[in-house]
């Protein structure tokens, strides 16, 4: 991932969100994090994004928490999937569900991976430096 590509995040919880931000710089990943407390805020900020000019960058990640409220992880996966194909963008699944139901229902719906709370730095820094083909997570 390019350094200047950002890493979205829809967490609602502010010590979830403290947890990802240390992992992320633990982990050696320098992109610039933007927040969103809820995947509706993160919808508004995605469809304002002029599609060409993501696209020309390197893939943005985007880790949406399942359990939000106004607009769920789910949700935001179902608009993605419907409006947001456009973007060169992957969605990640942050989560503290370890379900199969939910992590196969997360993938039908387009989740390029699956993480469980807490995330390990070591997995930003797999995220960081890999091939974006490659997943980090087992699927």
């Amino acid at each position: 991932m390019h350094k200047t590509s950002p890493i979205l995040v829809a967490e609602d919880n502010d010590d979830d969100f403290s947890l990802f931000r240390r992992a992320v710089r633990a982990g050696g990943v320098e992109n610039p994090v933007l927040r969103f407390r809820d995947g509706s805020e993160m919808v508004e900020f995605i469809s304002k994004l002029n599609p060409r000019e993501t696209r020309q960058t390197e893939p943005w990640l985007a880790f949406i928490d399942i359990g939000m409220p106004i607009m769920n992880g789910f949700d935001v996966l179902q608009w993605l999937q419907n409006e947001g194909s456009k973007l060169n963008l992957l969605p990640v699944i942050l989560t503290g569900s370890s379900s199969s139901e939910d992590m196969k229902r997360a993938f039908a719906l387009g989740a390029y991976e699956y993480l469980v709370k807490p995330i390990a730095p070591a997995v930003f820094a797999a995220l960081a430096i890999r091939p974006i083909t490659q997943k980090v997570s087992a699927a």
